[in-house]
C-alpha cells in the first residue's frame, strides 16, 4: 500500500518517481535483526530523507544517523520511547506522525471490548504478504 500511496502523494506536490525523485524501498520482512543493516545501506547511499514506519525501524534509523532527516510514520508514544524530545518541539532529526502520541491520549481513546484480542505485526513487504 505504501508503495502506491507515498509516490501518489508526492506526485501531487511535484515529486515524480523516476523523474526528480528516487525512492529506495527497504523491507525487513519481519526480521528485526536486519533493520540496522538496511538503514546503514541507506545512510551510506547518502539518501536525503529516511521515512520509517513504526518504532523499531525509527529507532534503527536514529542509531544510524543524527544528520539525515527521519520522518516517522506511526511512531507510537514517541516521547516515552525517546523518538522525540516533545510533541511540540521534537528536536533532533526526527519528525512525523504518531498514532498514539502520548499515554494520556491513549487512555482517553482506549475502550476495551468485552472480549479483547491483540494482534502484533512487523513491517513486511507487500510481496511477502
Amino acid at each position: 500500500m505504501a508503495q502506491k500511496l507515498i509516490p501518489e502523494a508526492l506526485k501531487q506536490r511535484g515529486w515524480v518517481e523516476g523523474g526528480n525523485l528516487v525512492i529506495a524501498w527497504r523491507w525487513a520482512n519481519g526480521k528485526t535483526a536486519d533493520l540496522s543493516g538496511l538503514v546503514a545501506g541507506l545512510v551510506t547511499g547518502k539518501v536525503e530523507i529516511i521515512v520509517a514506519r513504526t518504532n523499531l525501524p525509527i529507532q534503527a534509523a536514529m542509531k544510524a544517523t543524527q544528520t539525515i532527516p527521519i520522518v516517522m510514520l506511526n511512531g507510537n508514544f514517541p516521547v516515552e520511547y525517546g523518538l522525540v524530545q516533545s510533541l511540540a518541539r521534537p528536536g533532533g532529526n526526527v519528525t512525523g506522525t504518531s498514532y498514539w502520541a502520548s499515554t494520556e491520549i491513549f487512555a482517553k481513546h482506549w475502550r476495551p471490548a468485552p472480549i479483547a484480542s491483540l494482534c502484533c505485526a512487523t513491517q513486511t513487504s507487500p510481496a511477502a504478504r
